[in-house]
């Protein structure tokens, strides 16, 4: 193939050679083209063929993980939802149980022992009121006696400083 494609490129040079310079540089452009799109098309072929590799690796990992996920999903999560199962079955018939316990046994305090209750507890909170609001009471007093008690010291203090400024003045002028 490659001789036949030397022939006709020593063909086409040769008779252009007999029309002239114009010719032969017309048929050199004419090759240098198709030679040049024959080299872009060996290199979009090769890029193609490591683009379908580098594809191929991609399927094999993603095959992978998805065989990885499709082995967890049967073993791990159907051991949990079968077990997740179990235990909705167990409450559900321990809320049956209970429910059934409700009915047989009615409560034992009727209306008027549930008010009386309610009374007893109304009247301890209000008890607790009122014993908060005597204890708030005699804070109050306490911190008003308190603070009377600081104003008088501080009244006597500034009495005393007084005095002695006083003294001393006195002294100074003898």
């Amino acid at each position: 193939m490659q001789e036949s494609i030397k022939l006709a490129v020593d063909k086409a040079v040769d008779d252009a050679g007999t029309k002239g310079w114009e010719a032969i540089v017309l048929v050199m452009f004419m090759l240098g083209l198709i030679s040049l799109s024959g080299f872009v098309v060996r290199w979009l072929v090769k890029s193609m063929d490591k683009r379908m590799e580098e594809s191929t690796v991609r399927e094999t990992r993603m095959a992978n993980r998805l065989d990885n996920l499709e082995l967890f999903t049967r073993t791990t999560l159907l051991q949990v939802i079968n077990e997740s199962s179990s235990l909705i079955g167990k409450v559900f018939d321990g809320m049956h149980y209970l429910g059934q316990q409700l009915s047989d046994r009615p409560c034992l305090l009727d209306m008027r022992h549930q008010m009386e209750l309610a009374r007893k507890a109304d009247v301890a909170a209000r008890r607790a009121d009122a014993t908060e609001r005597r204890v708030n009471t005699v804070q109050r007093k306490a911190d008003t006696a308190a603070r009377a008690e600081d104003v008088e010291s501080r009244r006597v203090d500034t009495e005393e400083r007084r005095v002695d400024s006083e003294e001393r003045k006195a002294d100074r002028e003898r």
